[in-house]
């Protein structure tokens, strides 16, 4: 048994603990082929709170190859009816605001529902993606803000995934 252990130990030595922790990024998106360019489509981020309201924050992403915008669509919660004017996104060293156009408002489970897209600089979104502080997102409305943030360990996962996911947009 102990040979066995020793065995199993020097063979696991071998292999970088990279490769045995890699992220499968299928899980975070999928690439369509289109004309005039491919068209990748980040899976939601349900990770966001506002802690505020506790009201939940989720977001996707769409890129076409060639652009040099990516769209955030994303969808909030509020007590009464809040339609975004802009969105902002926050880390540690920048900031990066968008107006905002709405998809939809609906009244879900005693809270309005609103879901709204934005456009963003592709260069400008991977920048944010890139640093170490967690992403924030500030949606402004006519009379309030809600900030809405994640832990930062499922921050770290999740732009690791993505900054993987753009290189391979990238390197096409």
């Amino acid at each position: 048994m102990k040979t066995l252990v020793i065995f199993l130990f020097g063979v696991l030595s071998m292999f970088p603990l990279s490769q045995i922790a890699a992220q499968n990024l299928d899980k975070y998106y999928t690439r369509r082929v289109q004309e005039g360019g491919d068209i990748f489509f980040i899976f939601p981020n349900e990770d966001f709170k506002n802690s505020v309201n506790r009201s939940n924050f989720f977001f996707d992403l769409t890129i076409r190859e060639g652009s040099d915008s990516a769209t955030i669509n994303f969808t909030y919660y509020s007590k009464d009816p809040a339609p975004a004017i802009s969105l902002v996104l926050i880390t540690h060293d920048d900031r990066l605001e968008a107006p905002a156009k709405k998809i939809y408002i609906d009244f879900v489970k005693k809270k309005w529902e609103h879901r709204c897209s934005v456009k963003v600089p592709f260069a400008g979104l991977q920048k944010m993606i890139s640093t170490n502080s967690p992403l924030q997102f500030e949606i402004v409305t006519a009379d309030q803000k809600f900030v809405c943030e994640t832990k930062a360990g499922k921050w770290q996962k999740y732009a690791d995934a993505l900054s993987k996911i753009f290189y391979i947009f990238t390197s096409d």
